[in-house]
């Protein structure tokens, strides 16, 4: 698989694009912080506030790498479809979520497939940044 894509079991292949970090930081306080996605077991034990809490985390880690970490937007029988369907096409990124999720991701497991894809993908530039900040910050303490 090319650098930046992710072909989905049903054949299409998405071009992906770098999601901002920043943007990141509220959805995974709702998940429990970064040490979620290391222990993906904590998820399970949750109940109560805090399961639904990381279930709405879920939903919106999902929306934000489908809408803002993926470049393809749906051919247009499938935005006909899903707006007849009654899904909210409104916008290009709701309709870019609404059809991957609906028409082209095959189960759950796919979809955090993406969602990985999308986070490693831009996790690249996300360690570049973090080297710069160190030096910065080393060369500031000399």
């Amino acid at each position: 698989m090319k650098e930046g894509t992710f072909e989905l079991k049903c054949g299409t292949v998405l071009h992906l694009r770098q999601v901002n970090r920043q943007a990141l930081r509220p959805i995974m306080l709702k998940l429990g912080g970064g040490s979620t996605l290391r222990d993906p077991e904590r998820l399970r034990k949750l109940t109560g506030k805090a399961m639904e809490q990381a279930t709405q985390g879920v939903e919106q880690l999902f929306n934000y790498c489908a809408g803002w970490g993926v470049t393809d937007d749906p051919p247009e029988d499938a935005v006909a479809e899903l707006t007849e369907m009654g899904f909210n096409m409104s916008t290009p990124r709701l309709a870019r979520i609404n059809w991957i999720r609906y028409m082209l991701v095959a189960d759950e497991m796919e979809g955090g497939e993406l969602v990985g894809a999308v986070l490693t993908y831009s996790s690249k530039d996300w360690l570049a940044q973090d080297e710069v900040i160190e030096e910065t910050e080393g060369a500031e303490a000399e």
